[in-house]
């Protein structure tokens, strides 16, 4: 039986990003109300944007800005808003968040904790894997030079999702209170090597270096090197229930690109 939560305006906070946007684009397309939330609101760091950009709302998804040093003190400010003004509060996570090598996952271990340690609050955790839009720059250089080059090696195995299938997840935990205090990985694919794009692109690939390029952020680098060592995968289960279809695949995103259509078919 599906228990419906209190209806009312759902704020999105990082509203401006690739993320945001697909989460508040699918809210809206499923019938919600939507206050995307974004800098030029306010500095999202400060606990009192969030505050006053959640008044009077139903709930919250809390999107921090990516690998933002300020993880830590934005997730409790918005444990904080959500306590203020009775939200639901979605938390949008990362797959694999107790990996203390990669700095930006760590952090959001710790807002997951904090979380735990706030039964009063009404939250959901989602923990979406790298996204396959993210491929979409590499995938394009790849295309005009006939190389797919990767700063790490490419025949370990990473879990992808669409950013669609976050956008009808948010939508998925937020019409139905079973999703209080539930924790979901959000995985399309649960592990694909870039081996394989680069076969179903019918290009060439070469192996660069995680600290490729010098000047990337430390974080960034430390992800990569993680990716160079271990790959990162996870299961496509709880994806699939949430969506109550199957979720879309490497091939689907391959197949629908410009130019990559008949390469990747």
């Amino acid at each position: 039986m599906v228990t419906a939560p209190r209806r009312g305006a759902v704020v999105v906070a990082g509203a401006a990003g690739k993320t945001g946007r697909a989460v508040a684009d699918a809210l809206e397309a499923a019938g919600h109300e939507v206050r995307r939330l974004t800098r030029a609101d306010g500095d999202l760091a400060d606990p009192s944007t969030l505050r006053r950009g959640t008044e009077g709302a139903a709930a919250l998804y809390h999107l921090a800005p990516n690998m933002s040093p300020d993880e830590e003190l934005m997730g409790a400010d918005a444990i904080a808003a959500a306590r203020a003004n009775d939200l639901r509060l979605v938390f949008h996570s990362v797959l694999a968040p107790a990996i203390v090598a990669m700095p930006h996952h760590w952090r959001k271990a710790r807002v997951e904790a904090a979380l735990h340690a706030a039964p009063d609050v009404r939250w959901t955790i989602l923990q979406p894997a790298p996204y396959l839009q993210n491929l979409l720059p590499f995938v394009q250089t790849a295309l005009r030079t006939g190389r797919f080059r990767l700063p790490y090696d490419p025949d370990q195995r990473l879990a992808m999702v669409d950013l669609a299938d976050v956008g009808a997840a948010a939508v998925a935990v937020l019409d139905d209170d079973r999703h209080l205090h539930a924790t979901w990985e959000l995985c399309g694919e649960a592990g694909v090597s870039h081996t394989v794009v680069a076969e179903r692109l019918g290009v060439g690939i070469e192996r660069g270096t995680p600290d490729d390029p010098a000047d990337a952020p430390d974080d960034l680098r430390a992800m990569f090197r993680w990716y160079d060592a271990h790959g990162l995968t996870g299961s496509t289960a709880a994806l699939r229930w949430l969506l109550g279809r199957e979720p879309r695949t490497l091939d689907d995103f391959l197949n629908s690109l410009s130019g990559a259509a008949g390469s990747a078919r």
